[in-house]
């Protein structure tokens, strides 16, 4: 990225302008990648949602025994709630039901040059983890994978920074979301915030 033309932006920085920004993007390469199909075989090298989930979700996962003691609970019990709610929810119909093509996989701040006023992607680049899914799984990494080792993960104002996202992705993806997507993205972000 160093011979890329641009302004880094840390996430941690990131304007509800440079939000919109990125939602732009990620838009127009969803819209652009929607119909690609490719000839090529690839094995699945990255950890797919669904994948996710069944880990996470299962009774005897490795994270549960590592917090049960470490958990009032209170803490507990709102864990439980959360894993009863996605594991009722995500089944398997529903992942069938949402909508499968190529994406990033990774996009993130530390993939991206913006212009120097911070109001326009102007290069995308690290496209080792694409691979086909669905589009809403790019969100959550977008949003909260910093691309930057030294920022780690990226929490603070998620729901808000996730409306000043989706109003730039809008305007340029094409197709709106379906209604599995819709609910089933601020369910992605919760099974991802417990995984991560």
């Amino acid at each position: 990225d160093r011979w890329i033309e641009g302004r880094d932006i840390y996430r941690k920085d990131a304007s509800p302008e440079a939000l919109r920004a990125v939602g732009r993007m990620a838009g127009r390469i969803h819209r652009v990648s929607r119909n690609f199909q490719s000839s090529a075989q690839r094995s699945a090298e990255h950890v797919t949602f669904a994948s996710a989930l069944a880990t996470l979700t299962h009774p005897q996962a490795g994270w549960r025994i590592v917090l049960s003691h470490r958990l009032t609970r209170k803490e507990a019990r709102l864990i439980d709630t959360v894993i009863s709610k996605l594991t009722t929810y995500w089944i398997d119909e529903r992942l069938v039901q949402l909508p499968q093509q190529p994406i990033p996989g990774d996009l993130n701040f530390g993939s991206m040059k913006f212009d120097e006023d911070g109001r326009e992607v102007i290069a995308v680049f690290n496209w080792d983890k694409a691979r086909r899914a669905s589009r809403i799984e790019d969100i959550f990494a977008t949003l909260v994978h910093t691309g930057h080792p030294e920022e780690d993960y990226y929490i603070g104002q998620l729901a808000d920074d996730l409306d000043t996202f989706l109003e730039g992705y809008y305007t340029t993806v094409g197709s709106p979301f379906v209604i599995e997507e819709r609910v089933g993205l601020r369910m992605i972000f919760m099974a991802h915030m417990l995984f991560q």
